[in-house]
């Protein structure tokens, strides 16, 4: 897997997440399933090495007001295909506080409500039947998702995309726990640029407990997926509406075995 540093001037956290073990034989494809934070700052370059990955499927998992307030730079190849999270009234990044003051505790408690909802909240169902759609009809090339930075929303995403391909959870929570914290984004804006300041200094433990990965986190949205669904299999045809040839499709498409 790339480092989450790999070289982008003005994306963070970028890198890929394939490469492991599969239940299904095989493993995920290397080089094809990438994730990262916002394309607002692309530089030319960027784009470039977007463009020498192949991506034809971005998944933008951000509101409309971040969309309207950091437009994306994109590569344009022919047949890009872009899909973008509906809109949600007052809709806030995940680990953006909330304005009222809280402890550590409460911000872990918080953060493990957001990931036990994240994978049954209408908007993201949308959006994740729609990606799942596309991974079965797009036989070549690579997909980028990315929210604001990377982390929460890419990280559900990216979580239930290794489920579906048959990746064990131990290997799951070790690729999300590679995100690490913003302290590590160099291209920290607006309120993330402030919170980062928080991290750095120390001076607001529940900022840094919403700001990190926890491993907790995303172990949470697996057991809710399990207790709801009984499993990634269930989740897929219950919830997002795909039948097993879909899924199959799916592995076929992303597995190299």
């Amino acid at each position: 897997m790339e480092p989450a540093a790999s070289g982008f001037e003005g994306i963070d956290n970028f890198r890929d997440f394939g490469g492991q073990p599969s239940r299904f034989g095989g493993r995920v494809a290397s080089g094809r399933l990438f994730r990262s934070g916002d394309l607002a700052g692309a530089s030319d370059a960027d784009l470039g090495g977007l463009r020498a990955r192949d991506i034809r499927l971005v998944v933008d998992m951000r509101y409309p007001r971040e969309r309207e307030t950091r437009p994306s730079r994109r590569h344009l190849p022919s047949g890009l295909v872009v899909l973008e999270c509906a809109d949600l009234p007052g809709g806030r990044a995940p680990h953006l506080p909330t304005g009222a003051k809280v402890s550590a505790d409460e911000a872990f408690a918080r953060m493990l409500r957001v990931y036990r909802g994240m994978p049954f909240a209408a908007h993201y169902v949308d959006l994740l039947r729609a990606w799942f759609t596309a991974l079965a009809e797009t036989p070549r090339g690579g997909a980028l998702v990315h929210c604001a930075v990377g982390k929460d929303r890419t990280g559900m995403i990216a979580g239930v995309t290794l489920l579906m391909l048959g990746v064990e959870r131990e290997a799951l929570i070790a690729d999300y726990m590679l995100t690490g914290d913003v302290r590590s984004f160099p291209n920290a804006h607006g309120d993330l640029r402030k919170e980062r300041q928080h991290l750095i200094d120390g001076s607001d433990p529940a900022t840094a407990m919403m700001y990190a990965a926890q491993a907790d986190y995303v172990a949470a949205m697996l057991a809710a997926i399990d207790a709801e669904q009984g499993g990634i299999a269930g989740y897929a045809q219950a919830v997002l509406g795909l039948d097993m040839d879909v899924q199959e499709r799916i592995r076929d498409n992303w597995l190299q075995r």
